[in-house]
């Protein structure tokens, strides 16, 4: 028997990461998308780039990855977005998001409702709500999707592109969430779960236990009513609570 292969949309931003000796394509909606197509599934990208060289590649770039990009506008009046990343003397990052890019103006079209509705699941991030036009289509098109999608949201906090009240309503509207240890106390505290003593581990030198990680998770389950919690752990690997 033939079985229909699930229909999976990632939405937001898509750019280029810069460093110094070389760019990479990505964005964290279009990783997914190109993950989710390599595993068999019908994978459809939704963002907007530049009518430039980087935004020709970047639809290539997912093109040569089986992703539709059919919903992927191109705008003459706006550049494809990239990020300058930075590496210190022990390899950590740091970022400089370019804004009012390409991806900032993600507009709503009408066929998006189709789209949306026969959507098995979405994937979204915080990180593309951070302009007016782009929050206001991705809330829209997660609203749009059937009860019974994964709604799956990538917490992505960039400074100063979040604040608590982004974090709340996205989680609130998502029944899978992704994030990193260092972002899960961060979070913690915005839905208002946290104690006063977890901090990430930048902020005293000292990790939280294993114990005090899996109960911050299940609480974030417990209130917003979420099928999964995904866990990234740097070198750790992942976790993923259910």
């Amino acid at each position: 028997m033939n079985r229909k292969k699930p229909l999976v949309v990632s939405i937001g931003e898509a750019l280029w990461d810069v460093f110094p000796d070389e760019s990479r394509f990505g964005g964290a909606p279009a990783n997914v998308a190109c993950h989710v197509a390599s595993l068999g599934a019908e994978s459809v990208m939704v963002s907007a780039v530049g009518d430039d060289d980087l935004g020709r590649r970047a639809v290539e770039s997912l093109q040569s990855h089986e992703v539709d990009t059919a919903n992927i506008d191109r705008l003459s009046d706006r550049e494809t977005g990239v990020v300058l990343v930075q590496l210190d003397t022990s390899g950590k990052p740091s970022y400089t998001i370019k804004e009012d890019v390409a991806w900032d103006f993600i507009a709503w079209h009408s066929r998006f409702e189709e789209l949306a509705a026969k959507a098995d699941a979405v994937c979204f991030g915080t990180l593309a709500q951070r302009s007016r036009v782009s929050h206001a289509t991705i809330r829209q098109f997660v609203a749009a999707v059937k009860p019974d999608a994964l709604r799956f949201l990538d917490i992505n906090l960039r400074a100063p592109f979040y604040s608590k009240e982004l974090i709340v309503q996205s989680i609130g509207i998502s029944n899978i969430l992704k994030l990193s240890d260092e972002e899960l106390p961060v979070v913690a505290g915005f839905c208002d779960i946290a104690d006063s003593d977890d901090k990430p581990e930048s902020a005293d030198g000292k990790p939280m236990t294993e114990s005090r990680i899996e109960e911050l998770i299940t609480r974030l389950r417990e209130k917003f009513g979420l099928k999964y919690v995904v866990l990234t752990r740097g070198s750790e690997g992942a976790m993923m609570a259910s």
